[in-house]
């Protein structure tokens, strides 16, 4: 009889050490996009959820905002910030990784009136983006950017939200069964 801490976790039937090696697999070229100004490779968020949906499933995670949303004034935009923990589960439903994550997206303004326009969608995307920021953990499509040289990850307002918020300490935990 196996004992439960001998029994290793699996996602899809698969064992988690291979999964996340999965997640940093070559990745089709088109997935790639370049910055029209700046010229810096980049991969689209979507492509990034696109492969960690199809590795890991949706039905593996699950992203719980930590703080309501906060709206902020950078460069002149107002941006909706969202924070929290991802959740990765394994085939048994245990808490296998918990990491953090931050994202944002500009707020629609109408024009004529000044007033937001589709607030909840402005709010969904932002937490699309915290789940995708919470994905750079695990470097999908990192070492291709950094072949190319000048490469930078999903989100380019990432690095600016992080100069603009206050972090709280956040900390990611592993589970070993």
């Amino acid at each position: 009889m196996t004992s439960q801490m001998s029994k290793k976790s699996t996602i899809r039937g698969v064992a988690i050490d291979e999964v996340w090696k999965k997640l940093r697999e070559p990745l089709p070229e088109s997935y790639f996009k370049i910055t029209k100004n700046t010229h810096y490779h980049y991969l689209p968020y979507e492509k990034c959820l696109e492969v960690f949906d199809s590795i890991v499933g949706k039905e593996h995670y699950e992203f719980v905002p930590v703080a309501p949303a906060e709206i902020r004034q950078i460069k002149n935009q107002s941006i909706v910030i969202i924070t929290g923990t991802l959740s990765i589960m394994d085939d048994d439903g245990g808490v296998v990784l918990r990491l953090p994550g931050c994202g944002g997206e500009t707020i629609s303004i109408s024009g004529t009136t000044g007033n937001a326009t589709g607030l909840n969608n402005d709010i969904k995307q932002a937490v699309t983006r915290a789940v995708v920021s919470s994905l750079q953990f695990f470097g999908i499509g990192r070492a291709q950017l950094q072949e190319k040289g000048k490469g930078i990850l999903h989100s380019r307002n990432l690095q600016e939200m992080r100069k603009h918020l206050h972090w709280r300490n956040f900390k990611s935990s592993i589970r070993r069964k």
